[in-house]
C-alpha cells in the first residue's frame, strides 16, 4: 500500500490549539474571573519536543495580540552558547525598536527630536521622550529593564506580555540569574498602580519540571510564589488531526482506528516528530497501518530505552546512584547531605566507613554528570537537576526502575554480565562494555 503525505509546511498545516490559547491569553492579562498569572506570572513545564514552542507562536501570541496586548518572545534554547541575560536584554530592545514606529506618541516625539540642537545627535523617540538609549538598554550604562518596560507601555498604551521559552537556561549564569531578578523588579514596578489589570505579564516554560520549580518554590528565587503548572500534552484530538491532514488522499477503511494511533502516540512520548516518523514508517512498510503503526512505536520506544540504558552500563556506580537519587527527590534534591551520602554508600554497596563517599566523590561525580555525559544540568548557584524529563520518567518506571536497583548495587560477587543478560537486560551492549565493578 503506497499512500502519499502531506508534508505541507504552511501554517495551516499546525495543530490549532485556540480554546486552551484564548483562555491563557485571559489569565494572563487580568480579565478571567477565576484566574490573573499576571500578577505573579506563570511558569509551563513540560518535555521536550511536546509542541510547546509550536503553541506558544502559532495560538498563544496571536491570542494575546486578538486582546489588544504587545508581545515580546524569547527563545533561551534557540542560541544555547549566548549569555541569557543577554538574549533577554536583545528581545527587550528589538521591542523597543519595533514600537518605534507603532506608539500613539510618535508625531509628538518626533517634532521634539527635529526641536533638539543636532549635536546632541538623538536616534530614536524612545531617546527624546524618555532619555533611553536603545541601544545600552540592560546594561551597566544603559536604562534599567524596569525603566524600559515603564517606558515601552507608556508609548504605547498597551499591557505587555514577555514570553521567555526554555526559561531554565537563565540559571546557568550568574547574570542569567540576574536578570530574573530585574525581569520581577520590572514586573512589579509597573504592576504596583493595577495589580488587578497588570502591565507587564511574565509568562516562562522549561522541558524539566525540577528546574522550573525551583525558580517558583524556593524563596531565594526572584519568582518564588509564581504559579506553576503542567504544560498540556497533546491528546487524542492533535491524533486525529494528524491523520486528516497527513493522510488526508487516504481511503477511510485504511485508517488506523484512532484508538491504536493515539496508543501509538503515547508510546513515543505524546511527541509529534516522532509521531511523524512512527507514521511515515508505518505508510512505507505496506502492511496494515493498525498494526505497523503500533509495531514501529514500540520499536521507537524500545530504541529510546536502549539508548538511556547503554548511557546508565557505562555509568561508574556512584553516578548511577546520584542519578537514581535525583529521581526519586525531584526539586528536594541535595547532592551532599549526610542522607544523600548514606544512600549512595547503601546503593553501592560501600557499607565500611573507611569506604564511604566524600562530598569530592559527590562533586567529581556530579561534574563528570553534567560536562561529560550531558545528563545532569547545573545552575549557576549550584543546583542540580536531571537535563531532561524523559531520564527521570525512564528512571521511575518499574522495569527501567528495578534495572537500575541492580545496576547500583553490585559487587563481583553478586553481580556480573551473565546476571543482567539472564533477566533480558542490555542485550544491545557488548561483553567489551560491560562495567567493571569494584569488590
Amino acid at each position: 500500500m503506497h499512500i502519499k503525505l502531506n508534508n505541507s509546511p504552511s501554517p495551516a498545516g499546525v495543530f490549532p490549539r485556540t480554546v486552551h490559547a484564548e483562555q491563557l491569553a485571559l489569565r494572563l492579562l487580568g480579565r478571567d474571573s477565576l484566574f490573573n498569572y499576571g500578577r505573579s506570572g506563570l511558569f509551563l513545564a513540560g518535555p521536550h519536543r511536546t509542541g510547546k514552542s509550536t503553541f506558544l507562536k502559532h495560538d498563544l501570541v496571536p491570542q494575546i495580540e486578538r486582546l489588544g496586548a504587545f508581545v515580546i518572545y524569547v527563545d533561551l534554547w534557540a542560541k544555547q552558547a549566548a549569555d541569557p541575560a543577554e538574549l533577554i536584554a536583545e528581545a527587550v530592545r528589538d521591542a523597543l525598536r519595533k514600537a518605534e514606529t507603532t506608539g500613539i506618541r510618535v508625531s509628538k516625539a518626533l517634532q521634539k527630536i527635529k526641536k533638539v540642537n543636532l549635536k546632541a545627535k538623538m536616534k530614536s523617540v524612545f531617546e527624546a521622550e524618555f532619555g533611553i538609549e536603545i541601544d545600552d538598554v540592560g546594561t551597566r550604562e544603559g536604562a534599567s529593564l524596569a525603566q524600559a518596560f515603564t517606558a515601552l507601555n507608556q508609548h504605547i498604551q498597551k499591557p505587555i506580555v514577555l514570553i521567555i521559552d526554555e526559561v531554565q537556561h537563565a540559571l546557568t549564569t550568574p547574570d542569567g540569574a540576574q536578570m530574573l531578578f530585574a525581569l520581577k523588579a520590572a514586573r512589579d514596578a509597573l504592576n504596583l498602580k493595577s495589580p488587578a489589570i497588570p502591565q507587564l505579564a511574565i509568562l516562562a516554560t522549561g522541558s524539566v519540571r525540577s528546574k522550573i520549580a525551583a525558580l517558583v518554590l524556593k524563596k531565594s528565587e526572584a519568582f518564588y510564589g509564581a504559579a506553576l503548572a503542567d504544560f498540556p500534552a497533546l491528546d487524542a484530538s492533535f491524533v486525529e488531526f494528524v491523520l486528516k491532514t497527513k493522510l488526508a488522499h487516504v481511503r477511510t477503511e485504511a485508517l488506523p482506528a484512532t484508538v491504536n494511533a493515539v496508543k501509538a502516540f503515547e508510546l513515543v512520548g505524546n511527541r509529534p516528530e516522532d509521531f511523524d516518523l512512527i507514521l511515515q514508517q508505518a505508510i512505507v512498510s505496506g502492511s496494515s497501518m493498525n498494526v505497523a503503526l503500533i509495531e514501529y512505536a514500540v520499536r521507537r520506544r524500545v530504541e529510546m530505552l536502549n539508548e538511556l540504558k547503554r548511557q546508565l552500563a557505562m555509568l561508574p556506580p556512584l553516578q548511577r546512584a546520584i542519578l537514581r537519587r535525583m529521581a526519586e527527590e525531584d526539586v528536594d534534591f541535595a547532592p551532599f547531605t549526610a542522607a544523600a551520602l548514606a544512600y549512595y554508600a547503601k546503593c553501592c554497596g560501600e557499607s565500611r566507613a573507611e569506604k564511604s563517599f566524600s562530598n569530592g566523590d559527590v562533586q567529581r561525580a556530579l561534574d563528570a554528570l553534567e560536562s561529560k555525559h550531558r545528563l545532569v544540568w547545573r545552575s549557576a548557584r549550584g543546583a542540580y537537576a536531571l537535563d531532561d524529563q524523559m531520564i527521570g520518567e525512564l528512571l521511575n518506571d518499574s522495569h527501567i526502575a528495578d534495572e537500575m536497583r541492580l545496576l547500583t548495587t553490585p559487587t563481583t560477587e553478586d553481580l556480573s554480565a551473565e546476571d543482567f543478560k539472564s533477566h533480558g537486560f542490555f542485550n544491545d551492549v557488548s561483553d567489551d562494555d560491560w562495567p567493571q565493578w569494584e569488590g
